[in-house]
């Protein structure tokens, strides 16, 4: 048997945090800001070992949360276990029913004792509460140095550092069409710590000899270039393919499948085409646009349809998507630069709301948490 050792890296009154190797997170900064009042709240880094649960794997924070549960029982608290995964998205059965299940069977909890704290808008057990944490929707370096109002000189930028399989199928879209003259790619320009990671090896000989696509060169593990608007590719493009993180899991290009989330899931790519004055054109899950417009953000439906959102078909969404894409290289640029100049305070306001989430981005995951946690 495999057991993996949590240990308590953050404590504070009513709350505890455990992980492995030390990790911290951004929990503390969301944590300041909730009442936990009548409460204690346990939470454990599901990332911290193999999610999706094998059997023989076992995650070892007892006799601590024993410990905490007794506390919790002795100041009369309700004892409330956190699945922390706040730059994430996992889903339930596949991922996280192993680890719930364990918990709750070892504790004798019910699911009104779990909150899943994860990147994810929505949560696919409506049976556990879940708190959207929106951390990984950006940093303030989205933000330096760059504005709303650049006036377009090409019709977009395509950010795909990652080859991940959905990128790469809307990649090949963008070339085989040969929209590709009208903006710039990336794809496959960077990895995490292997550059196989981009597993170029599954593609077909045609499109390997093709990747990857760089911009501004080769990013690689934490590098925060790949936050910066650092090139004219970037700073003058007039939409934005946002090749986000989560797409479908049953999805594959050839033999090619390496997506890790497959709920929808807004991270810093998406935030980047508001903060840089863009419009948007989303390469993920269904439904991927309810959360934005539900917060304000301008999708610029006059121009762009975002029927493709509620595409079921994968590999038609992503066909549906580069469509609007096409559209919009089909007029010449002046035209779209002009669009740009006579809807400004559009791309304004998604700039200013960008800014506000990004910059509080801890309150709004210390709100959402609070909103939940009053109704246990």
């Amino acid at each position: 048997m495999t057991v993996i050792k949590l240990v308590e890296t953050v404590a504070e009154q009513n709350w505890v945090y455990y992980s492995y190797s030390g990790h911290r997170g951004q929990l503390r900064d969301v944590m300041q800001n909730v009442n936990l009042t009548g409460k204690f709240l346990f939470v454990i880094n599901a990332f911290s070992f193999n999610i999706k649960g094998e059997p023989d794997t076992l995650v070892d924070v007892y006799p601590e949360i024993f410990e905490y549960q007794q506390y919790a029982a002795d100041n009369n608290l309700h004892f409330i276990v956190g699945i922390e995964m706040c730059n994430e998205a996992p889903r339930y059965e596949s991922e996280l029913e192993y680890l719930i299940n364990y918990i709750k069977e070892k504790c004798n909890l019910t699911n009104n004792d779990i909150i899943n704290m994860s990147g994810a808008h929505y949560f696919d057990n409506p049976d556990i509460k879940h708190a959207h944490v929106t951390s990984i929707i950006g940093n303030d370096k989205i933000l330096e140095n760059n504005s709303y109002n650049s006036v377009p000189r090409h019709h977009f930028v395509s950010l795909a550092r990652m080859a991940k399989s959905h990128r790469v199928a809307a990649t090949e879209q963008i070339l085989n069409r040969g929209l590709d003259k009208y903006g710039y790619c990336s794809c496959g320009s960077g990895y995490y710590t292997n550059p196989a990671e981009n597993m170029f090896d599954y593609l077909p000989e045609t499109l390997r000899n093709r990747l990857p696509l760089y911009i501004d060169g080769e990013i690689v593990g934490s590098d925060q270039n790949q936050y910066n608007k650092t090139h004219d590719a970037m700073t003058y493009a007039f939409a934005n393919i946002v090749m986000e993180t989560a797409f479908d899991a049953e999805f594959s290009y050839y033999l090619f499948n390496n997506v890790t989330w497959h709920l929808p899931f807004s991270t810093e790519k998406t935030m980047k085409s508001f903060a840089w004055g863009q419009v948007p054109i989303f390469i993920t899950v269904p439904n991927h646009d309810i959360w934005l417009r539900n917060m304000g953000f301008d999708l610029f439906d006059d121009i762009v349809d975002q029927s493709y959102n509620r595409e079921s078909n994968p590999k038609l969404r992503i066909t549906k998507a580069i469509d609007e894409l096409q559209k919009i290289c089909e007029k010449p640029i002046e035209y779209w630069a002009e669009y740009k100049n006579n809807n400004i305070t559009r791309f304004e306001n998604n700039r200013i709301l960008a800014e506000k989430m990004i910059n509080g981005r801890s309150f709004y995951s210390a709100n959402n948490l609070q909103k939940v946690l009053d109704t246990m």
